[in-house]
């Protein structure tokens, strides 16, 4: 099997001060609870991340998002290692694998669209490997194997890295204040039990 080659996104995204500030207010008494929360909030910020990466490099390549998914990875933040990210990956997918049909001017192959590559055929190296190839010139050898572009050249050509790490970065926010909620929840419930819908909502 190849080897997985990847390029990382370099995804960086901070937390708000007053957020982390308020956090670790409320925490003061058990500190150690809060890198396990802000892992759980990096997680879900690299999912946003990775889930805009995916459809763009879909919509981009013409793959199902599914098939797209397989080479844009998350690297998990824990509350060891409060860091991740996304990669990307650097080879494209062989279109020997989306259902090539040999026609007079070329191969068709059936991505999320039909797609026809102009003067390729599908042949077999005496190897065994099947593929679709193309001449480099106008002699019969050497012939070269074609591939998609990669998940890493087709997120960089649609400029998708500064919008998913900007989707990212929004959901980083909305998940540490959703954190600091169930902080207060817990606190309202533990005080007033059953009735901590109704007090909460009025504080």
């Amino acid at each position: 099997m190849a080897r997985w080659q990847k390029t990382s996104l370099d995804v960086q995204m901070s937390f708000n001060g007053e957020d982390m500030a308020q956090l670790t207010a409320l925490l003061k008494d058990t500190p150690k609870k809060i890198p396990a929360i802000l892992a759980r909030v990096i997680n879900r910020g690299l999912n946003t991340v990775r889930t805009h990466v995916t459809r763009i490099v879909a919509k981009e390549l013409g793959l199902k998002y599914k098939t797209a998914g397989y080479r844009v990875r998350r690297i998990k933040a824990t509350k060891e290692n409060l860091t991740g990210d996304v990669e990307a990956g650097r080879w494209g997918w062989r279109y020997m694998a989306f259902r090539p049909i040999q026609t007079a001017t070329g191969v068709k192959v059936k991505m999320r669209r039909s797609k026809m590559l102009k003067h390729a055929f599908l042949a077999r190296m005496e190897s065994g490997h099947p593929g679709v190839f193309l001449r480099e010139g106008k002699a019969r050898l050497p012939i070269r194997e074609q591939f998609t572009a990669s998940p890493t050249e087709a997120i960089t050509a649609a400029g998708g890295v500064l919008s998913a790490k900007q989707a990212g970065a929004e959901m980083l926010s909305k998940r540490l204040k959703h954190e600091i909620d169930r902080v207060l929840k817990r606190r309202y419930r533990a005080e007033y039990g059953d009735e901590v819908g109704t007090l909460y909502a009025t504080h």
